[in-house]
Formats: C-alpha cells, structure tokens, sequence
C-alpha cells in the first residue's frame, strides 16, 4: 500500500473518530447548551468533512488547481454558517425566555437579528467574490446603477421594507399589543412583524395583513400601553327631583372614590351635563385599570348600577325612557 493511500485512510479514520464522538459524547455534554459551542459544532464537522474530501481531490492532477479555492469557499462557509447559527440561538434563547433583561423586548430581537443577518449576507458574497476572482469595485459600481432601476421598479415593495425597519426601530408597538389605526379603519393585536408586512388578529379572530408601509403615514393608537380606560355615561332624571341632584351626586363621587376598580389617581366626576325639555342630564366620568374588555364591561356595569341605586337612595329615580315613547 502506497504512503498516499496510509494517509487518506488515516484522515478517514480521525474524520468518522471524531464525527463519532461528536455524536455520541459532545451531545450528552453541559457545553452543548452553550450557544457559541452549539452554533460552531455543525458547521465544524462539516469543514472537516470538506477538507478530507478536497485533499482527496488534490490527489487528481488536473483538480489540483481548484482544491485552493475549494478551500477557501469551506473557511467562508465555516465561518458564515456559524455565525448564522449564533444569531439564530441567541434569538431562540431571547424569544424563550431563557435570556432575561428589562430593556429588551421581543420587536427588538427580532429586529436586531435579521438585521444582522442581512449584513452577515452581503457580508458573505463580499468574501466569495475575491475567490472567484470577481471585482469587487466592478460589483459595486454595476449595483448602484441597477440599485436605481431596481428602487423604481419597486418602489413600494421598498417602502414596506422600509416601514418594517421603522417600526422594528422605532418600536411604536411590540408583538402581543392592541392596536388601533385612527386614520384607518382596522384594529387588532400584532402577531407578526415581518419585513413586507405585518400580521394582526382582530376581534372576530380573523388574520389581518397591513403593509409595512402604512405605518410610516398614519397615526397609530396602542391601546396596550394606556395606563387607564374611560368610562363615560350619561343618564337622565326626574325633573321633578332636580333640587335634590347635588345630594345624589356627592354621595356617588364618595362611593366611586372608594370603589376598588376605579382609578383614584385620575378624574372622578359626576355632574349635571344637560337641562333640555327632556329631562335633566348627569354625566359620569371615571377611569379603570381593567383594560381586558371583559373585566371593562364588567366595571361598566357596577358603575351604572351604583349610579341607579345612588340616586334612587337619594329619593331621584333615573328615567330609562325620558321620551315617554310606548315600548310595547
């Protein structure tokens, strides 16, 4: 046997020793769960794997030429797919949980990675094109006279990337929020933040699809970020009983100012809003902390009640139908 035929079969052999223990030990290991060993344990076996097989080409005259920038085009891709890898477990780790901290959110991670993966791209082919022996200068001066066709051609697809960006930055909303449009006519909780569009689900649980580009030209209401809900209801009297509606209207401040689910830090009012022909008007304004429309209705509820029984108590009974219009 040649000495050429000992050492491939030598490299084979460490090669599959140590794709072996990888497989059986390395898994097994508390380092696996460390994201830079993980992000570099497949690519690396891989490169091995390549280099075996490149030195095996070597041995070919007329391939001998190629096995260099063979060997280049391994190293790149080593090093491109580990970092793929790293970003990708680091967004794994933020977006589970497993890593904590305050000023981060998921919107920002999310951002932040593909961000990086874009660079991490052009990053790449930047690093193959010397292999190839391809201009980099020529690359670039072609790009930025094809750039201002292309931007044309897709101005709008460009504008949603654009948006996307913004709104990944700019963080307005993050994923799980409540939003609502005042310019347009939709509202929902944000699902997905992608680069084209953005994906809501509305009351009715329906999947809504909002291009990136709507949010750069409209105003957009968090409902998930108030810090309190209004609650404003208006209700009329008996005209007969108006000398008594101060009374009634102190002892219903008192009891909402000692009501569990109203807000004490903001505005507590109850007044007479309107005396027209019909009847005497009172407006009740208060705010909540119950922000799941359930838990708000719910408020709602025990407001008008404790407004009817207030008043009632105070001899004033409220009228559900000031107008006298027959229901029956």
């Amino acid at each position: 046997m040649s000495i050429e035929a000992v050492i491939i079969l030598s490299l084979a052999a460490l090669c599959a020793l140590f794709t072996l223990f990888g497989y059986f030990v390395f898994r097994h290991l508390k380092l696996r769960q460390n994201v830079l060993v993980e992000a570099i344990a497949i690519p690396i076996y891989i490169l091995i794997w390549w280099l075996f097989i490149v030195f095996l080409l070597d041995q070919i005259e007329f391939l001998q030429r190629f096995t260099i920038y063979l060997i280049e085009v391994g190293v790149v891709f080593f090093l491109v797919s580990a970092a793929y890898r790293f970003i990708n477990g680091l967004e794994n780790r933020f977006t589970s949980g497993k890593y904590l901290f305050s000023h981060l959110d998921l919107t920002s991670v999310r951002a932040i990675s593909r961000i990086s993966r874009v660079f991490l791209t052009v990053f790449a082919i930047l690093l193959l094109l010397p292999v190839f022996h391809i201009p980099v200068s020529g690359i670039l001066a072609f790009g930025g006279a094809a750039g201002v066709g292309v931007s044309f051609a897709a101005k709008d697809l460009l504008a949603n990337f654009f948006g996307g960006f913004t709104v990944m930055l700019d963080r307005p909303f993050s994923l799980g929020d409540k939003i609502r449009a005042l310019d347009e006519n939709f509202e929902g909780y944000v699902e997905h933040i992608g680069w084209r569009s953005t994906r809501l689900r509305t009351e009715e649980k329906r999947p809504l699809y909002v291009p990136n580009s709507t949010f750069l030209t409209i105003s957009i209401e968090n409902v998930s970020k108030m810090t309190s809900k209004k609650i404003e209801r208006n209700f009329y009297i008996e005209p007969s009983k108006l000398m008594s509606a101060p009374k009634a209207v102190e002892a219903l401040i008192h009891k909402l100012k000692s009501h569990p689910s109203i807000e004490q830090k903001e505005l507590v009012s109850v007044h007479l809003n309107l005396l027209s022909g019909i009847a005497p008007q009172v407006q009740v304004q208060c705010f909540t902390k119950k922000m799941e429309q359930a838990d708000y209705q719910e408020v709602i509820q025990e407001v008008l009640i404790l407004s009817v029984i207030t008043f009632k108590e105070n001899g004033i009974e409220v009228l559900f139908n000031p107008l006298g219009i027959s229901l029956s």
